[in-house]
């Protein structure tokens, strides 16, 4: 759905929603900003009037069925607050964690959080934590873009009548029920991971930050691109932890946006997979690298994802008999999201410098045990600003990267293995 309504929500919406609320794995994504002084408390609760008055105001409505859930625009969906207590050099990472494990809910709200606050040495960081429910990373820059301008764009609810969603929903599965039967035996099975013990466990991150101009020169010098190289680092990285080996088959999911102009929808992507073989052949030619992501790109444009199909068949199912047939789901081995260049509002957010902005997405709230069980590996994202490119990494297996100490040691040493000089300001 692209335009200015988005009344009920899509299948992507409703994975998302599946996951926060009927599988206890939901999943939250966070950006945070380093920036210089001028940006004050004044400046972020403007930016937070802007977002409660634009499109992420928004908490999902569930209903009976046998209809798509609702969205409802409320100025009241986020939550604004600015500190002044002074983070000190070297603390941004335990603050920005602070933030991202505040609680956030699509439905019963807050579904997003903005905070701030200052550092002993001048500089302000900026915490914007939400529900993939209700925006992806798309949808987030939108969002923000919009509110530095001082235009944010309302939901414009428009859900339909409940007998033609129904209709609409049954067509819908019927189609994608009919190219899951035709590309059965499509998806690769997912092998049994070790058991890890059933206590609360959190995502380990890190940020850290390269200069652009040896980033994309290092690229050139393999025979790759910048978001080639940024896909080697991390295979390397999840080789180095162990999931993977010299001569291993792994699929690498590629997001890409497909996001339309004048579009409010809160998840508008898919994700292309390049099959790859690991192989120390990339430190010195990214060429096969780069040709087997060509071809996953063009493979998304041609082939129909069983994964998709699934995905819409699930929204019209009850969500006990979806945590049923969620039972053996997995997470990704490893993703790669590059984000590009960010725009200059959403950078700045209105003021006159630009610092490191770590975008980032993870798990909140899920168990050693359910993590292992979902088999996820490494997530990664980067973002480019004037003279840097920002690298956010995710561990996702509490058995391979159990602490922020192992996934620090892991990226640095692969970053090291480039000859990228890297400085970690989140961590």
């Amino acid at each position: 759905m692209t335009g200015a309504a988005a009344g009920r929500l899509t299948a992507d919406d409703n994975l998302f929603l599946v996951m926060e609320r009927v599988v206890d794995l939901p999943v939250v994504n966070q950006v945070v900003w380093r920036l210089e002084s001028d940006v004050d408390a004044d400046l972020v609760n403007r930016l937070g009037d802007g977002l409660r008055a634009g499109r992420l105001s928004r908490l999902a409505v569930r209903t009976a069925g046998p209809t798509r859930d609702l969205w409802r625009f409320t100025p009241d969906a986020g939550v604004v607050a600015t500190s002044e207590l002074q983070v000190r050099p070297g603390g941004e990472g335990d603050w920005a964690r602070t933030q991202l494990e505040a609680p956030v809910d699509s439905v019963a709200g807050p579904s997003w959080r903005l905070t701030a606050a200052p550092t002993s040495d001048g500089r302000v960081l900026v915490s914007l934590v939400f529900s993939h429910v209700v925006a992806d990373g798309g949808a987030i820059l939108a969002a923000v873009d919009e509110a530095v301008r001082g235009r944010p764009r309302p939901l414009d609810v428009v859900g339909g009548r409940p007998v033609a969603d129904a209709l609409s929903l049954s067509r819908a599965t019927v189609s994608a029920a009919r190219e899951l039967f035709w590309n059965r035996g499509a998806s690769a099975a997912r092998e049994p991971r070790p058991m890890a013990d059933d206590v609360p466990f959190t995502c380990p991150t890190i940020a850290v930050t390269v200069d652009s101009d040896l980033f994309d020169a290092t690229a050139r010098g393999a025979d790759g691109t910048p978001n080639t190289l940024f896909v080697a680092l991390v295979l390397g990285v999840l080789e180095r932890s162990g999931r993977v080996a010299t001569g291993d088959a792994v699929q690498i999911n590629l997001p890409v946006s497909t996001r339309g102009e004048d579009d409010l929808r809160s998840n508008a992507s898919s994700a292309a997979t390049a099959d790859v073989t690991v192989s120390d052949d990339r430190y010195d030619d990214l060429c096969e690298l780069r040709a087997s992501c060509k071809e996953a790109y063009v493979r998304r444009e041609r082939d129909v994802d069983p994964f998709v199909s699934t995905v819409v068949v699930a929204q019209a199912l009850p969500d006990a008999v979806v945590r049923r047939l969620a039972a053996g789901a997995g997470t990704p081995l490893c993703l790669a999201s590059a984000l590009g260049d960010l725009p200059s509002s959403f950078a700045t957010l209105g003021g006159a410098t630009t610092g490191p902005v770590a975008m980032r997405s993870t798990t909140v709230g899920a168990s050693a045990a359910q993590l292992a069980a979902a088999g996820g590996g490494v997530s990664a994202w980067s973002s480019r600003t004037p003279g840097v490119v920002t690298l956010c990494f995710a561990g996702l297996d509490p058995l391979a990267i159990p602490d922020r100490q192992r996934l620090t040691d892991l990226v640095l040493g692969e970053l090291e293995r480039w000859d990228l000089p890297a400085q970690v300001w989140l961590d």
